[in-house]
């Protein structure tokens, strides 16, 4: 925790990826201090049409125990756009995000749950 799935239309390189994930791992230690040995960064390629066009386009979901809200989400959204715009050149108008706070009783990690 927290968890970032991204869905991009465009096919990404392992380097690319790679990118995604370190800037992505250094904006939520940043934003929300959560330690990197705790993010995971989940990206795959998908069709994803958007405004009835099939141009770039991503569809980003960001799970954390806790500290995603009013503060700290423009953060977010600003930095994830910005890093799929640098890294992937998808953008941000095309880029949709969801914030999802989880509770700790329903997030496990090694086999037991967080709270």
């Amino acid at each position: 925790m927290p968890a970032i799935r991204i869905a991009a239309s465009v096919q990404l390189d392992k380097a690319q990826v790679n990118a995604i994930e370190d800037d992505l791992c250094a904006l939520v230690e940043e934003v929300l201090s959560k330690p990197r040995a705790y993010i995971m960064v989940i990206v795959h390629h998908a069709f994803v049409e958007f405004g009835n066009t099939d141009d770039p386009a991503a569809a980003v979901e960001l799970l954390s125990i806790g500290g995603l809200n009013a503060a700290t989400n423009p953060l977010l959204a600003k930095g994830i756009s910005d890093i799929l715009k640098k890294h992937a050149n998808i953008p941000p108008e095309r880029v949709f995000i969801v914030f999802r706070n989880v509770a700790a009783g329903d997030w496990a990690w090694n086999g037991v749950l967080f709270g």
